[in-house]
């Protein structure tokens, strides 16, 4: 019996028995299984652990085990799976129940359970419709094995609808959306990625959106009407929506989280799409956590964020791809510059160009120098917060071991409430960590914004 035609007797077993198809991976695991390829195989074509694969390969054993009444194993998969006359035998084990014919081949339908059971979308498209927009083409991506597992439960196992990835400029939330799209796309009818770098009002990207649809009707003048009639998209449609560069749409010089005069109706839509069901999701890319995000996802299981942090070991694919010299110092190289893609970028050419690739040299001369390009982005990212926040996060800076928030509290002129909503800004925009140490919160700086920070500094007094 084709491989094909066993997956799609055994998706329709496994939802009739317990309401849910195959996910991807589980699809993925079983298809490769019966052809003939090993765990390892699969975990290099799927970018994923060998270890995970083993784990979900035991889970789904034991599942198709449970629903066919016989110990199925790797091992054993496709001597079994790929018998049609052992379905034809499934078929006479539940008489009296009602019955579909694929392929010659009888498959009872428990029509009870079904309709108990919660609808599950079903797949309209072989292939999706891809509509990425400006998304950027992804030459290179690295790492990030943890966080794409983790991705792909939440959409197609745990059916998330509202997930943010955050992080700073630089660590890799496009690229990782990117991977995402390539790795999980068979999943959806539509995958359409915008930037949301230009600032666009709703009303025009929700128009942009619904044009990529099959319409019946006209779109609507009305800025709710049509985030209505996406939101019946959204429900008629398995869709992945994923819009980069948040932050942009949120006010410079204030506070975190507040939208641009004429943009506040994003916050609405954000919300309704986190709390309205569909079967489709929406993916937000932000170096500031939306106010939204972060009190939904208290109250709602559908609604996740999942904050980057460095990539560790894997940033050494970057210095290797750059060339570099010294192996032996990479790991203290990518703790100064805290495991960041981008900023890792930037340093390796700098160290190439002016050290011919050594990294000894490099750390010899400073352990952490900012490049100029590196030095104008955390600058620009700076010059959005607060005065506040740039009184506070300076203060923090200049002192020569970590500070306690009541220390903090005693050297500042403003209300008690007024600096928690600084902290929580700060905290929001991944600009300041929070530690406990000795029953008191310490306040820690990201070492190279600190780097930068403490260059303006200099360049001011040398102004002044």
């Amino acid at each position: 019996m084709p491989v094909e035609t066993v997956l799609q007797l055994l998706d329709e077993l496994v939802l009739n028995k317990t309401g849910e198809h195959l996910n991807h991976t589980q699809k993925t695991i079983l298809k490769s299984s019966l052809e003939g390829k090993t765990y390892a195989d699969i975990a290099n074509e799927s970018y994923l652990s060998e270890g995970h694969i083993g784990d979900m390969g035991s889970e789904l054993w034991k599942l198709l085990s449970d629903i066919l009444g016989i110990d199925i194993s790797k091992k054993t998969a496709k001597s079994i799976l790929e018998n049609g006359d052992f379905y034809n035998n499934i078929g006479r084990d539940f008489v009296g129940r009602d019955f579909f014919a694929l392929n010659n081949v009888h498959i009872f339908t428990d029509n009870t359970h079904s309709k108990q059971s919660t609808p599950q979308p079903e797949k309209k498209h072989a292939q999706p419709h891809l509509d990425l927009g400006t998304a950027p083409d992804i030459s290179h991506f690295y790492g990030r094995t943890e966080e794409l597992q983790t991705l792909e439960k939440w959409l197609i196992s745990d059916r998330c609808r509202l997930i943010a990835i955050l992080g700073q400029n630089g660590i890799g939330k496009t690229a990782l959306s990117r991977q995402l799209i390539e790795q999980i796309q068979t999943h959806f009818d539509y995958v359409i990625y915008r930037s949301l770098y230009w600032s666009p009002t709703l009303d025009k990207l929700l128009t942009q959106l619904l044009q990529i649809f099959p319409q019946s009707t006209t779109i609507p003048d009305d800025t709710e009407d049509k985030i209505s009639l996406l939101l019946n998209h959204f429900r008629q449609y398995l869709c992945l929506l994923i819009l980069d560069d948040l932050h942009q749409l949120f006010k410079p010089e204030q506070l975190s989280g507040h939208y641009k005069t004429g943009y506040e109706s994003y916050h609405l839509f954000f919300n309704l799409i986190g709390k309205q069901y569909h079967q489709s999701v929406l993916i937000l890319n932000s170096q500031e956590k939306p106010q939204e995000i972060g009190l939904l996802e208290k109250k709602n299981t559908s609604i996740r964020s999942l904050t980057l942090s460095s990539l560790g070991s894997a940033a050494k694919e970057i210095l290797k791809d750059h060339k570099l010299l010294d192996e032996e110092n990479w790991d203290t190289l990518i703790d100064n510059y805290q495991g960041n893609a981008g900023w890792l970028e930037i340093t390796a050419v700098m160290i190439q160009d002016l050290f011919r690739g050594s990294v000894d040299e490099f750390l010899a001369y400073s352990p952490l120098t900012l490049a100029d390009s590196l030095k104008d982005k955390l600058d620009r990212q700076f010059q959005r917060l607060a005065e506040l926040e740039k009184k506070v996060i300076t203060l923090i800076v200049k002192e020569s071991s970590p500070i306690s928030l009541r220390h903090l509290s005693n050297n500042l002129s403003v209300s008690p409430s007024e600096l928690l909503n600084i902290i929580d800004s700060l905290k929001r925009r991944i600009l300041l960590e929070l530690k406990q140490q000795n029953q008191e919160t310490i306040l820690l700086v990201n070492p190279v914004l600190k780097a930068m920070i403490s260059i303006n500094e200099v360049q001011q007094l040398v102004r002044h």
